[in-house]
């Protein structure tokens, strides 16, 4: 058997930590984690990442590819579950203080927002907000005017500034709503042009978009591929999505927005595309189909995390072209 000193001609280097600059098809022994690494050209696309510790769907979700927050949602049943992220393994934290899926979030890791929803309790349709320092959550910091679920959420929005969009109230039907957050409590905004719960959104709360969704009339409960952008003031048209769909989710900016999954007819949740504040451009075909999951990151790296079909426990990430660390296992 070839040895790597022979095919290389030097040993493999032990170091306590990983090299600053590696090149690409340097590999070395970290010491401290007890792991073999190499160095590889990664090409852009998605990939399979360790799995939650708990399954679930239509959570909330904020942070980057390296530092994400997946919190409550539901399965079989509600959930209060805290999970994060990162970069490498989930672990499992404080309980989000509800048991409650599909309302607003924003912010990091550190300092991340949860707001609105479908609670377990009653009232079930809840306008409640809490705060995420890392460690603990903190709620109920201020309440929503208008109580609902399945609203868009604010990726680059921080806990003093974030957007709550769109949305499924009772007795049922969607909405145009739209509700701004500065810290302390809940304004109405202008109102969006189209009705429609479970859209993807991407951006700020000054510089936001919202795309796809579903809406009323019943049965048929229409999917849509359309794109709406908010500069603070008003909403306009922007550029259709690539598919209709709903129960996707985004992450990004207004101008370099990313987005991925999401059911639909004849959707099958493996779809994702990129925004550059014209047009959407795809992304290519996840590993395997993702629905009402949370997704975290930017456009040059994100995570998905969640799904409402099997596996529920699921996670995948977008990485672009570039040299990336990997860690090398006997399979």
């Amino acid at each position: 058997m070839a040895e790597y000193i022979n095919i290389k001609g030097q040993n493999i280097e032990v170091v306590a930590s990983d090299p600053a600059n590696p090149t690409i098809g340097q590999i070395w022994y970290n010491s401290t984690s007890n792991t073999l690494k190499g160095q590889i050209f990664q090409p852009a696309g998605w990939a399979t990442t360790p799995s939650l510790n708990t399954g679930t769907k239509e959570g909330f979700g904020f942070g980057t590819l390296t530092a994400a927050v997946l919190a409550g949602g539901e399965v079989a049943t509600f959930t209060n579950i805290t999970q994060e992220y990162d970069g490498t393994s989930w672990s499992t934290n404080p309980n989000f203080a509800p048991q409650r899926r599909s309302g607003s979030s924003a912010g990091t890791q550190t300092a991340g927002l949860a707001a609105g929803g479908y609670d377990a309790g009653a009232p079930q349709y809840d306008g409640n907000t809490f705060f995420y320092d890392g460690t603990t959550w903190t709620g109920s910091v201020a309440t929503m005017s208008s109580l609902r679920e399945r609203t868009s959420s604010t990726p680059g929005g921080t806990q003093t500034a974030a957007l709550a969009v769109g949305g499924l109230f009772g007795p049922p039907g969607s909405t145009t709503n739209s509700e701004s957050f500065n810290g302390t409590a809940w304004t109405g905004i202008s109102a969006m042009s189209t009705s429609a719960w479970d859209r993807a959104g991407c951006g700020t709360q000054t510089a936001y978009l919202v795309v796809g969704g579903q809406s009323f009339p019943p049965p048929a409960y229409p999917y849509n591929n359309l794109t709406e952008e908010w500069n603070g003031s008003a909403w306009t048209g922007g550029g259709n999505y690539i598919v209709n769909m709903a129960y996707a989710d985004g992450a990004g900016t207004q101008t370099a927005g990313i987005v991925a999954g999401g059911g639909g007819t004849p959707t099958t949740g493996t779809s994702s595309a990129t925004y550059d504040g014209t047009s959407w451009t795809s992304l290519g075909t996840l590993v395997f189909s993702q629905i009402a999951h949370r997704l975290s990151g930017s456009t040059a790296g994100a995570i998905t995390a969640g799904n409402d079909a099997s596996p529920n426990t699921g996670t995948q990430e977008y990485l672009t072209a570039g040299p990336v660390t990997k860690t090398i296992t006997a399979s």
